[in-house]
């Protein structure tokens, strides 16, 4: 069974190896100020308190804005 995403939990949220940000507690935080601009709820990815895309398992696909971005959730131990 895949790993599924637990809001309890805290990720690192990953494009392309690179690290964009995290997500505690189902709150994303993004920038060196580390700035709230989403969450994840409900398998919905929202950013800036739009509907942006999905999450499946450990995978987020944000659709908005387009093109597609696939991005993985990596968890952190605190």
């Amino acid at each position: 069974m895949a790993e599924q995403f637990d809001p309890k939990q805290t990720y690192a949220l990953h494009y392309e190896g690179t690290r964009l940000g995290v997500v505690r507690k189902g709150l994303y935080y993004e920038g060196p100020e580390a700035w709230q601009v989403g969450e994840i709820h409900e398998g919905r990815f929202y950013y800036n308190g739009k509907a942006a895309g999905t999450v499946e398992g450990l995978i987020v696909t944000r659709t908005e804005p387009k093109p597609t971005t696939v991005m993985q959730l990596i968890a952190l131990e605190e």
